[in-house]
């Protein structure tokens, strides 16, 4: 039955995809099979929106991209770096510290330690910092998890190289002076939890999200106990150094701030699929939009909201504007999604925002590519 599944879905996308109508601004260059960003939670544009930062790879089986910033003005771009640390779903955390640089993964195969680099487009100049980028403020200091370790849960979000393992997160200081400090382990989510850590496989920490005001974070930490995922939503004071479990053992997916004390989500609360609410102040949980399509959110203002979909049985993927008052959407692309894209391979569209919020990027199959379509809101 499952055979027979996958061989339809196979068929239709193949049909859909001839008769696919490209969405208009693509970025392509000749020289790369596949021309990506990354994920969604942060910016591919840089503050003065004639510039995005992207990632370049020459051939499928690379293990090295090139780090790329292309000019959406002339149609030109320049190769700033390469790097080894980066995955088809984050990139190397490719983003813009400031109009002039930009902040990404990088890994020392002499040493076997993931760092980052903020460089300066323009003379190429770069500083060195210790950690990885996971999640950058603009208050002046990063978090960092551990990669590889992502990697050996079976992730898609990890990095392949040998480290030292370290499941500690940590924050880094750097508007003053470079410092860095452990801030917790995986021990201590299992504390709040009150699991046994002798029955769980694949622990992981993902998708760190700093709040507006740069006060807390939130992630999700994943674990497995019998091959069933269970899934726990934390939150971290950092100026008190408190680390609270806000949601567990429900379906936590991806999210995005409203605003300081407000957080969208799409999760699976109590069996129910959709579009919540959390709010820190009063830690209430609110379905708002019961919508059985995951995606990947990002305010336009307090009520609108741009997001996508994962592909359907048709292998058609949808990039959408939402109301999330009254739950009306505004189409704004159906993309096709061949099927030999799948797993840490598969192409989401992750639409990343413009600093003013008029522009939208995304990554998609075009002519069995990877590549980048530009659009305007």
């Amino acid at each position: 039955m499952q055979e027979l599944k996958n061989l339809i879905k196979l068929v239709l996308s193949r049909l859909y995809f001839l008769f696919n109508k490209s969405p208009k601004k693509i970025i392509e260059i000749d020289k790369y099979c596949n021309l990506f960003f990354g994920y969604y939670d942060v910016s591919s544009f840089n503050l003065s929106e004639n510039l995005i930062a992207c990632h370049g790879q020459v051939k499928a089986d690379s293990e090295e991209v090139d780090i790329i910033i292309y000019n959406l003005i002339e149609n030109t771009y320049e190769i700033i770096d390469t790097t080894l640390a980066w995955n088809y779903q984050q990139g190397s955390r490719l983003m813009w510290f400031d109009d002039n640089n930009v902040i990404y993964n990088k890994y020392d195969q002499k040493t076997k330690k993931y760092y980052s680099v903020i460089k300066n487009i323009h003379n190429l100049s770069e500083t060195i910092l210790t950690l990885p980028i996971q999640a950058l403020s603009k208050s002046g200091f990063l978090i960092s998890l551990c990669y590889y370790n992502l990697n050996r849960a079976g992730t898609e979000y990890g990095y392949k190289y040998e480290t030292l393992i370290n499941e500690k997160i940590s924050i880094s200081y750097f508007n003053k002076s470079v410092s860095n400090l452990d801030l917790f382990d995986v021990n201590d989510c299992l504390n709040l939890l009150k699991v046994n850590k002798n029955n769980i496989s694949k622990p992981h920490i993902n998708h760190i999200l700093i709040s507006p005001n740069n006060k807390y974070f939130i992630f999700i930490y994943r674990f497995y106990i019998n091959d069933k995922r269970f899934d726990n939503l934390f939150g971290y004071q950092i100026e008190s150094n408190k680390l609270n479990l806000l949601i567990d053992n429900q379906v936590i997916s991806h999210y995005t701030y409203r605003s300081n004390e407000e957080l969208l989500m799409w999760c699976i609360i109590d069996d129910v699929p959709g579009y919540y609410s959390y709010n820190f102040v009063s830690k209430s949980l609110l379905l708002k939009l019961k919508v059985n399509e995951d995606g990947h959110p990002t305010f336009i203002d307090s009520n609108l909201f741009i997001t996508d979909t994962y592909p359907n049985i048709f292998s058609r993927q949808k990039l959408s504007l939402i109301e999330l008052n009254t739950g009306v959407e505004k189409l704004l692309l159906n993309v096709s999604h061949p099927e030999k894209y799948s797993s840490y391979n598969r192409c989401d569209l992750h639409p990343s925002l413009s600093n003013s919020k008029t522009k939208y990027q995304i990554d998609f199959i075009h002519k069995k590519r990877r590549k980048i379509c530009v659009g305007n809101l």
